[in-house]
């Protein structure tokens, strides 16, 4: 699986947050391992007895349907030659993972190309995605998310698969700007900056970069109050982020943490789409945050 190093630590890490996304895109150029990867994750879920995290058995009922492409509860979208998927084949597999699984929790749809939808057929899967049947997973895959439109683009989580993956590892310079992104958050929940002083300071640098440094902070920020902190990837300034977490007004279902991941995730989307006002576009992750003091 080559590339796909911060893609896989991102499945464990949803799994083992019982957060697991209904629709992946697996986005990179050949040679990344993203069908690899895709399929991995489907085997694992399915498994009966899986060694560790992303580890199937390979030995059970499940894992030979699986390998046979056999197994009732999956199902791969096939590409025809003319590379046009249409609407009759989406809508099969609408009403398909819309029926019990039969031999585990899951109902699991691989699409290796989403680029080859015609407009009817993305419109079909789109209404499928907004509206999404509990345990039903949708594993697709593109090589340039410029082809993807845009409302379907929005409905997944995203996972990039890189052609080198070196630079999966946060280094030095990484860690000392996520370290003073915190640090400001720290500052705007005791009060000695508001929202829009906070903007001005990230204006500083560019948004994207921003955005990324923030959803690390929160992916660890929500690690941290799953208890899963071996998972971190900050943790150097895990001290940090724990003086961070203790500042925040949080219920026990977290769902005022999941809001701000979800609209940190809503605003690099847009950033990727559109062109917003950048300034507004974090303002409105400010406020957000700001709110949890």
């Amino acid at each position: 699986m080559n590339g796909s190093k911060r893609a896989y630590a991102l499945l464990k890490t949803w799994f083992q947050l019982n957060r697991i996304p209904h629709a992946l895109l697996f986005l990179g150029v050949k040679g990344t391992g993203k069908r690899e990867l895709a399929e991995l994750f489907a085997n694992f879920l399915l498994c009966q007895h899986t060694k560790n995290i992303l580890v199937p058995c390979y030995a059970c009922k499940n894992c030979l349907l699986f390998k046979a492409s056999t197994h009732p509860d999956f199902q791969e979208i096939i590409v025809p030659e003319n590379k046009i998927i249409k609407i009759d084949t989406v809508r099969a597999v609408c009403e398909w993972v819309n029926t019990k699984p039969q031999q585990s929790n899951y109902r699991i749809v691989l699409l290796p190309a989403l680029e080859y939808l015609n407009g009817q057929a993305a419109n079909a899967l789109l209404k499928t995605l907004e509206e999404p049947c509990k345990n039903v997973l949708f594993l697709l895959l593109s090589t340039n998310k410029h082809l993807i439109p845009a409302t379907l683009f929005s409905r997944c989580q995203v996972l990039e698969c890189k052609v080198e993956d070196d630079d999966s590892k946060i280094d030095d310079q990484q860690l000392a700007a996520i370290k003073e992104k915190l640090v400001t958050l720290q500052q705007l929940m005791v009060g000695t900056i508001m929202p829009h002083q906070l903007v001005e300071i990230w204006l500083k640098d560019k948004v994207e970069e921003v955005l990324t440094q923030l959803l690390i902070i929160w992916a660890d920020l929500l690690k941290l109050f799953y208890n899963a902190n071996s998972l971190l990837d900050v943790e150097p300034i895990q001290y940090e982020l724990e003086i961070f977490k203790n500042s925040l007004k949080i219920t026990n279902n977290l769902q005022e943490a999941w809001v701000v991941w979800n609209t940190l995730i809503k605003a690099k989307e847009i950033l990727h789409l559109t062109q917003p006002n950048e300034s507004l576009l974090l303002e409105n992750i400010a406020i957000k945050i700001y709110r949890l003091a």
